[in-house]
């Protein structure tokens, strides 16, 4: 008996579907296309079927090795993901895939930018191979609670962007954390950042929920980090020399900073710190840059309740200088800071 032309369809599109399912494995492919399948033939069928229906929902296989291809459109009700052999995952792959819940990658090691993007029903990320956390990768995520990435030493721009159940990160290898990377993380309470050294513009900024920071040794904050950080109330910073800014822009709890290393603070750096009473400055060297006397705006200090407090051979070289002469009245030799009741 002939084949249709309907069949003839169906069975290139059949191919063209596990062609690119199964690309980063040519063998397979093949194997699959001759009829010598290293997969069970009830498998393929339920695969095949499932495709055609949308009804994957379990994507699990030993012998898959890569994932190159968008996952959005062949498996849009997918919710599980356990592929314990792949090592690698394009762009986009499971980007959009809003109903994926749990994903088991053992053996990652290299994920593309945008890879869970939007996969607003995912909540949770454990990838213990992982070194490199891409651009956008769980951006919009908005049921992930908790990220386990114990190698991860690099996160890109945007990469938790808006995952807005996101409570806590420990991330004790990260070094460098891109532009946007928890930018409004609303539900972010805490950060466990040991060894980072440098955050870029807006990493945290709006994490409405986080309280407090300890951050020993980043010795720079680029511009907005913690802007808009309404309930942050302390923080720790012993090694940053330089702030961004509005790096604490409109922080409305935060009530002191120590920063004793710090020389060079942005423009609007602390502006709208409506509690902010006490800064002290302890460079040794020189005096540290005051880049605006818009710094301390809508701040106590601004308005004569609060104080700047500096090493006390250097109080009259602050008073008279650039931009620190406006706040003049308030700056106190660090000898006379109150002592901690």
């Amino acid at each position: 008996m002939s084949v249709s032309n309907k069949d003839r369809g169906v069975n290139k599109k059949i191919r063209n579907i596990l062609k690119e399912l199964f690309k980063s494995d040519s063998n397979i492919y093949t194997d699959i296309k001759n009829g010598i399948d290293k997969l069970e033939e009830s498998e393929l069928v339920k695969l095949i079927n499932d495709i055609f229906t949308n009804n994957v929902v379990n994507l699990s296989s030993d012998k898959i090795k890569k994932i190159n291809m968008s996952m959005k459109n062949v498996c849009p009700n997918l919710r599980t993901v356990n592929l314990p052999n792949v090592t690698s995952i394009d762009d986009s792959v499971f980007s959009g895939c809003t109903k994926l819940t749990s994903i088991d990658l053992p053996n990652v090691t290299s994920i593309g930018t945008e890879a869970f993007k939007g996969c607003s029903s995912l909540t949770s990320i454990d990838l213990p191979n992982v070194t490199s956390i891409g651009a956008y990768i769980c951006e919009r995520c908005t049921s992930l609670t908790s990220i386990d990435l114990p190698n991860v030493t690099s996160i890109g721009n945007y990469a938790f962007e808006s995952c807005t159940s996101l409570t806590s990160i420990d991330l004790p290898n990260v070094t460098s954390i891109g532009d946007y990377a928890f930018y409004c993380c609303i539900s972010l309470t805490s950060i466990d950042l040991p060894n980072v050294i440098s955050i870029y513009d807006n990493a945290f900024d709006h994490c409405t929920s986080l309280t407090s920071i300890d951050l020993p040794n980043v010795a720079s904050i680029g511009t907005c980090v913690f802007s808009g950080c309404s309930n942050l109330t302390s923080i720790d910073l012993p090694n940053v020399t330089s702030i961004g800014i509005n790096g604490f822009y409109n922080c409305t709890k935060l009530t002191s900073i120590d920063l004793p290393n710090v020389t060079s603070i942005g423009i609007a750096t602390f502006q709208g710190c409506s509690s902010l009473t006490k800064i002290i400055i302890g460079t040794d060297s020189d005096i540290c840059t005051l880049k605006s006397t818009n710094a301390f705006r809508d701040t106590p200090i601004a308005s004569g309740m609060g104080y700047i407090y500096v090493p006390d051979d250097k109080v009259d070289t602050y008073k008279s200088a650039n931009d620190w002469s406006t706040y003049a009245s308030q700056i106190k030799p660090i000898s006379e800071l109150p002592s901690e009741e």
